[in-house]
């Protein structure tokens, strides 16, 4: 009974090692991926006004890709006429 009573205990003692170190991985983690958000979240920050110009310049690219398009379209009705 003694024997059983001892497997039992090294059983939990085991158990809680796992669940500490497992609880302990996490925490780190989690903090890792707290960081990481952060400076995500500072770069998006202190890089706005760079998205500011290069969507500027993309919408400069579409409306020339619009008025080469409108162009061709135009081009093709006098040919025909």
């Amino acid at each position: 009974m003694e024997a059983v009573i001892e497997k039992i205990g090294d059983l939990t003692r085991f158990m809680k090692d796992k669940v500490e170190s497992g609880a302990a991985v996490f925490n780190g983690l989690s903090e890792k991926a707290n960081d990481l958000c952060q400076t995500v979240k500072d770069k998006l920050n202190s890089s706005g006004s760079y998205f500011m110009i290069i969507s500027e310049v993309l919408k400069r690219i579409f409306d020339f890709m619009q008025e080469k398009k409108e162009a061709k379209v135009e081009k093709k009705k006098t040919t025909k006429k």
